[in-house]
């Protein structure tokens, strides 16, 4: 399941073409939006999102019991789905770039840290038109802010100080 990439579906189910042909060979949300419509575009980020938390969620629900666990689960299994999103072997490992599954991970770990991401992320964007520096802004402020958290023992994790 990690490794399927929304945006091929959708545009051989809408288009009935080849991926690669009408739009490279990368996949992700933001060319299809560009490309395809809003609708295509907020289906495409919807599906690679959800293919992160849900995963990420049955971490959660499973290793309960473990509470000093889950946190660095969730961060393998959201890896582990970025890594297959962005490396498929049947596109020859050349998939999208992770960023809606790494906006899983985020909203999987923290809320307010999602807050806060998805804030710089809009602003950004909507200043530069760079979906590419909001998203690279937006990695710098999830890892300080997590650092941030596990410092003051915020997280919710125990063994944290």
């Amino acid at each position: 399941m990690s490794s399927g990439c929304f945006r091929q579906a959708i545009s051989t189910e809408r288009c009935m073409e080849s991926i690669s042909d009408s739009m490279g060979a990368a996949t992700q949300a933001a060319q299809t939006l560009r490309v395809m419509g809003v609708k295509a575009g907020a289906m495409v980020f919807l599906g690679d999102f959800l293919k992160t938390v849900i995963p990420c969620f049955l971490v959660r629900i499973f290793f309960r019991n473990q509470p000093e666990f889950v946190y660095v689960l969730i961060l393998y299994t959201g890896f582990g789905v970025i890594l297959g999103h962005n490396f498929p072997c049947y596109l020859k490992f050349k998939g999208g770039k992770g960023i809606a599954a790494t906006a899983g991970i985020i909203f999987s770990l923290d809320w307010r840290l999602t807050l806060l991401c998805l804030a710089a992320f809009v602003l950004i964007v909507a200043v530069t038109r760079y979906v590419s520096l909001g998203s690279l802004i937006v990695s710098t402020i999830f890892f300080a802010g997590m650092w941030y958290l596990a410092t003051w023992g915020l997280t919710g994790c125990p063994g944290t100080p």
